[in-house]
Formats: structure tokens, sequence, C-alpha cells
């Protein structure tokens, strides 16, 4: 292996396993996003930028966005600004805009559906948002993102101010190993469940080895990755790596985080995304608390108390390795591109529906709203196990 692939490979792990270590998101204000390319032989560094209202000072790593070291866009000698909002631009906090922590509440997870968008079963307005995709032409399911602005105090809606959307990894695929459910790109060890969707393949069995692909994904550990996206890209796309959403720190702000089980000691103690979570109190769906531990994907809602801890009122297991709580896709909106009940298309996604029976399928036409469900997405086709009409 030569010098540039060892560098590569280890900027990967150690991107990683740093933003699982600060917490995934440092106290700027501002969202920036970072990265971590590479040309052949060098390796470049993007600070991505912490444009927010906040104040103070940051040094070499900008927990928030995932720069390393970078220039950003901040004032300053190059490394980020530091300050004590949210992380959403709002800055939220002494010193900040005066927006209230309920403008300000953050959810940061894989795109669930649209309709408009749907994160960890928050369904958000965004008619009105801002709308910030990196590497992407649109929100597609799988995506993971960071959706800014009010919601109930169930978690089931909200009205976004802003949504931003990044990969986490692109690069060619050096290994594959699908009875371990399981591929490895830019020295990270990617995995697969049920819930990832596969943009243009059918599945991990068909991934080639030195193909490129560009990975949308939950941190699961140091240098691993739980993909809840995964497409084929050119081979001529430059890698990266590292990239990754702030989390608000303020103290009363409602947080909702998707991810991976790290560190767990009990419901009351563990941890999403580097961030501390006591679910002690939460209402527990999608399979049985004694369940709970390391490698679980769980979706966590909840507020942020003084010591930075995430008290979550609901927490949802969404997979549980070896079988029970199926992924749940949804698309809200009218028909359009319509062929056949097995080929038509929602909200731009491609969708299948000759798998279920439907009450009124002659209805079926563009124009017309149906709200459909499906578990598995596979050559960028939803595979539907519902649909109703509006």
């Amino acid at each position: 292996m030569n010098t540039t692939k060892l560098l590569r490979a280890g900027l990967g792990s150690m991107l990683l396993a740093l933003l699982l270590s600060c917490g995934g998101g440092g106290d700027y204000s501002g969202t920036g996003s970072g990265s971590i390319t590479t040309d052949g032989s060098t390796v470049v560094v993007d600070g991505g930028g912490a444009p927010g209202s906040g104040s103070g000072s940051g040094s070499g790593v900008d927990g928030g966005g995932g720069s390393v070291g970078g220039s950003g866009s901040s004032p300053g000698d190059g490394t980020s600004t530091a300050g004590n909002g949210t992380g959403d631009g709002s800055g939220v906090g002494s010193g900040g805009t005066g927006v209230s922590t309920a403008d300000a509440a953050t959810s940061v997870g894989g795109v669930d559906g649209m309709g408009s968008i749907i994160v960890g079963g928050l369904r958000y307005d965004i008619d009105k948002a801002t709308i910030d995709l990196k590497e992407a032409s649109q929100l597609q399911i799988g995506m993971t993102v960071a959706v800014t602005g009010p919601v109930d105090a169930a978690f089931t809606s909200g009205v976004a101010t802003k949504v931003v959307s990044v990969p986490q990894l692109r690069g060619p695929v050096t290994s594959v190993d699908v009875a371990g459910g399981s591929f490895e790109l830019q020295g990270v060890d990617v995995s697969v469940d049920e819930g990832t969707v596969w943009g243009d393949l059918p599945g991990l069995a068909s991934l080639p080895v030195n193909s490129t692909v560009q990975v949308w994904g939950l941190p699961s550990g140091p240098g691993m990755l739980r993909a809840t996206r995964v497409e084929t890209r050119s081979a001529g796309d430059a890698p990266l790596a590292g990239e990754w959403y702030a989390i608000p720190t303020q103290a009363g702000v409602q947080v909702q985080l998707e991810g991976v089980i790290t560190d767990y000691a009990s419901q009351g103690a563990f941890k999403l995304l580097g961030q501390s979570i006591d679910a002690s109190a939460a209402a527990v769906t999608g399979g049985q608390p004694d369940r709970l531990g390391d490698g679980i994907k769980v979706v966590a809602s909840g507020t942020l108390n003084a010591s930075g801890v995430l008290v979550a009122s609901k927490l949802k297991i969404r997979h549980l390795p070896g079988g029970g709580a199926l992924p749940a896709f949804t698309l809200i909106g009218a028909v359009s591109e319509y062929v056949s009940p097995a080929d038509f298309r929602v909200r731009g996604q491609r969708v299948d529906a000759s798998g279920v029976t439907i009450t009124g399928i002659g209805q079926l036409a563009n124009g017309v709203r149906v709200n459909v469900q499906g578990t598995q997405v596979v050559n960028g086709v939803l595979l539907l196990t519902q649909l109703s009409f509006e």
C-alpha cells in the first residue's frame, strides 16, 4: 500500500473517531461543513467555515462540521470562530440574536420520507426553508440531514427554517464482505442494514470492488459508519471523508438524533453520535427496552439539560441486528410520470406498487395525491407495502 493510500485511510478513520469523541458538534454558531479530499497525491483540507453570529475563538478541530484545521469562512486566523450558539447560525444564548430555543430545535438523521420531509418520524414543512445540499441535486430518501426549526412537544411535526445535507464518504470500494454486511471505503468500515437505501444498485452483493460510491450514513464507532444511502459515482469524482453535522449545546434546546448506540451502560446512560443520552424516562417504541445496547440503531427525542445531556422523552428502536424494527419509508404527494402500478413517481421518487393489493387501483393517475409506504429501496425504486389515497 503506497503512502497516499495509507494517509487517506488513516484520515478517514481519524475523522470519524474525532466526530464521535467530540460529541458530534461544537459550540459555534453556524452549520459549516468540512471535508477531506485527495487529488491522487496530495491531501486538501477544506474547512467549510462556520459563518454564524456567535463570538469567541476556536482552534484546530471544529467539532460541529468536521473541519480539521481548515481555513473556513469565519473571521480570524484560519481557525473556526466559536460562539455559544446552537450550530444553526441563530446565535442562541448569551451574545446571540435572541432566537428562542424552540426555534433552534434540531433534528439529525436520515431522511425517512418526503412530504415535505420526514426525519426519524418527525414530519417537517420545508416550503419556506433554506435548503443547503452538498454533492447532490435534490433531497432523496436515505440522505443524512440536519434540520433546524421549531417542532411540537411530541416530536411529530415541525416547520423547518434550514435543511443541510452532506454525504459522509466518497471514493473507491476496497473490499466487500457480503456475509458480514459491510464494505470498506477510505479506510472506513461501512456496514449496511435493512434500512440502507440503494440508489442505483440492488444491494451489497452487487457492489463491485474498485467501484466509486458516495455514502450517507451514521457514525457508529471510530472508523465505522452505518450506511443510510449508497449511490455509485464516476471514477473521476474526488474522494471525500469525514463530514458531519453540528449538534446544539444550549440547555433547553429540543433535539432529535438518529444514530447507532455506543458506550451503553444503561437506558439512562449511552451515546448517539457522541452525544450523551439519558432515556431512563423515555417511552420506548419499536422493540423491547431490554434489547437496547451497543450497535442498536435508534432515534432519541428530547431536550438538552444544563449538563449537555439529551434527556429523551421518546426513544424509537429503528434496527435490531438479526431482525426486528423494519424501516418505514413514506412519500406523501401527487403521482407523476405514471406508467403502471409498477412504475410511477411520488415526490420524484420512483415507486413500485405491484406487490400490494390496492383498493381503487383504477384511481391511480398523474396528479392523484397518495400516501405510500415501503420498507426497501433497491435500484432506486421504493417497493411499496402500503398505498392509500389522500
